[in-house]
């Protein structure tokens, strides 16, 4: 099973389960879904540090694909390891692709997902709307963002995350509003009212690019308490709801993109520069400083 003959096959496809087509239902539109089987090499060692015997193990990637437009596709994948659906050379977008071209030798396969957000800013907007506590449409709210990445210096690539949850009050959070530093990913907690009343949440780490990761640990779906329904339900929220509630909401929010951006960048700046004043005056010998007897 594991002879070095068999490994070149073995690290290819291996089958997988038969494509069906679902029903539309509500918000989720009519999808073809898979599930795409691989081995996967991994270099394991035993308790004694040697190669363990079998370090082959099954690997597997969900895939939905729903009509987006006329001949064009949004393709969904789920997977642990992202070298599988890597456009360029993962195994699984290689097979996806050669079935699509066998039928349209024309046929494209991109990462320009359709659930992309047009600007880094979309995580301000986010964190505005949870603050206010305005909805983003209908009854679904943003209730929190959480380990906000904020870029530092775009010239050094430094980037910085901050963890747990974040609000405009939060001086680190402020900060990087005041230095208009691009922000995401981030962890994004929405919650809306399901049909008995009660507050269905959801939670997931967001990036700019379309991609998302779900938190199944504070993600509550009151009426389907099992777990792989559940996780289920919360892909189709994000990527039929949510995400595109979130990029429908925020290219119509005019009043942002004019007034409130801007006013809350200018407010937050002035806003730290009266807490680091405060914090100065504070300082036992700030009356030094302002005598110019204590210097640098």
């Amino acid at each position: 099973m594991d002879d070095p003959a068999t490994r070149l096959e073995r690290d290819g496809a291996v089958g997988s389960l038969p494509p069906s087509v679902q029903p539309a239902a509500g918000y989720i539109p009519e999808r073809l879904t898979a599930r795409y089987f691989s081995w996967r090499y991994e270099p394991v060692n035993d308790a004694a540090g040697q190669a363990a015997n079998n370090n082959w193990i099954l690997d597997a990637v969900d895939i939905e694909v729903s009509a987006h437009g006329v001949n064009t596709y949004l393709v969904l994948y789920s997977a642990l390891h992202a070298d599988l659906v890597d456009v360029t050379t993962g195994r699984l977008t290689a097979s996806l692709r050669n079935a699509v071209v066998a039928t349209d030798a024309s046929a494209q396969l991109r990462d320009d997902s359709f659930l992309a957000f047009s600007s880094s800013d979309v995580f301000l907007w986010l964190a505005h709307r949870a603050e206010a506590r305005t909805p983003i449409g209908g009854s679904v709210r943003v209730d929190s963002m959480a380990r906000v990445d904020a870029e530092e210096d775009a010239r050094q690539f430094r980037r910085s995350t901050l963890s747990g949850v974040v609000d405009m009050q939060r001086i680190t959070f402020l900060n990087a509003i005041a230095q208009a530093s691009p922000l995401g990913p981030a962890v994004v907690t929405i919650t809306e009212p399901n049909a008995n009343g009660l507050l269905d949440r959801f939670e997931a780490r967001l990036w700019r690019q379309g991609a998302f990761s779900l938190l199944m640990t504070n993600t509550i779906v009151r009426d389907t308490p099992d777990g792989d329904a559940a996780r289920l339900e919360a892909v189709h929220r994000w990527a039929y709801s949510y995400i595109p509630l979130i990029n429908r909401a925020y290219a119509a929010d005019q009043r942002w993109g004019t007034q409130q951006r801007d006013a809350l960048v200018i407010s937050k700046r002035v806003e730290l520069e009266s807490y680091y004043q405060t914090l100065a005056q504070a300082h036992p010998r700030w009356s030094e400083w302002v005598a110019g007897t204590l210097r640098v």
